[in-house]
């Protein structure tokens, strides 16, 4: 465990107790507990880099990103050559919007270690954040030589060379990384929605529903999938898939905007209009949706002077 070697015997066995028990407790996702336990762990040996790493990470899955950037700052000023604390100081500075902070502090930690494909796709991942899609993809391909099983890094692949609108490549990438890991969600989601882009909606529709089997309640799947069934006149379907991402996800704009329109293709007018309200309460300065909200308006009051 690093630094833990000046402990005795007994210390160093409660330590690695406590950690194990913040892994476990981080993977029920019980972070409250989870920190609890990585705090009892430091109160043993605190001058340890690899604990001050652990608790940022907790810290992250609580979304404490300022003190998770004080853990990861102090696991380097006991450990600058701890390429791992460097990642995780440039994850947070991610999380924090500071993306060429995060830059340097990856690319510190690939002098340190340039043989962690973790590093190689931060990197990349960052260089996305930045629109510099070209190193993002080099990046990736870093992290991609290192570990070639690595589906994160083929997915971060994907979404830079479909940037760059290399859509054949990107496609390949996804596929890559469903073959290095079926059952990674992320990587259906991102070929699903590319195939969308490409027209291709009933090979998007496939996709999104392996994405669905896997993860379920992720809200930009179900909102692929509406996209997917509409461009198929699969209308209530749609409308149905665009709820259920709105039910997980009730600020995502682009949902409430998608089951407008799909209802005023099925006659639902005043459903319609209560869908377009919903997306200029999340964005007041939305034109589209005002001048639907209109032209709705308009055609209910002519059918209310028809029926007088």
């Amino acid at each position: 465990m690093g630094d833990m070697y000046e402990l005795d015997e007994d210390e160093i066995e409660q330590t690695e107790f406590w950690v194990a028990q913040c892994r476990r407790l981080g993977e029920q996702h019980e972070y409250i507990k989870a920190l609890d336990a990585v705090d009892k762990a430091l109160a043993i040996d605190p001058e340890s880099a690899f604990l001050w790493v652990e608790k940022g990470v907790v810290l992250q899955d609580l979304e404490r990103y300022e003190d998770a950037l004080q853990a990861a700052e102090r696991a380097i000023e006991l450990d600058p050559d701890d390429a791992m604390a460097w990642n995780d100081k440039g994850h947070v500075l991610r999380l924090l919007g500071k993306p060429a902070q995060a830059l340097l502090a990856f690319e510190t930690g690939l002098t340190l270690d340039s043989d962690e494909p973790l590093l190689w796709r931060n990197l990349g991942v960052t260089f996305i954040d930045l629109g510099q899609y070209q190193s993002a993809a080099d990046a990736f391909k870093q992290a991609i030589a290192v570990d070639n099983t690595y589906a994160l890094a083929w997915i971060g692949l994907g979404v830079a060379l479909a940037h760059m609108g290399q859509h054949d490549k990107a496609l390949a990438a996804y596929d890559e990384a469903t073959k290095c890991d079926p059952k990674c969600a992320e990587s259906w989601y991102n070929r699903g929605n590319l195939l969308n882009q490409l027209g291709r909606y009933a090979e998007a529709l496939q996709a999104c529903d392996r994405a669905l089997q896997i993860e379920p309640e992720d809200a930009q799947t179900w909102h692929a999938r509406a996209i997917a069934l509409a461009h198929q006149q699969r209308l209530e379907e749609a409308a149905e898939a665009c709820r259920q991402s709105i039910a997980l996800a009730p600020n995502n704009h682009g949902a409430w905007i998608e089951l407008g329109n799909l209802l005023v293709k099925l006659g639902h007018d005043h459903d319609a209009l209560r869908a377009y309200d919903q997306a200029l309460m999340l964005d007041p300065n939305d034109a589209d949706s005002k001048q639907r909200k209109e032209q709705i308006a308009q055609r209910l009051r002519a059918s209310d002077i028809s029926n007088v």
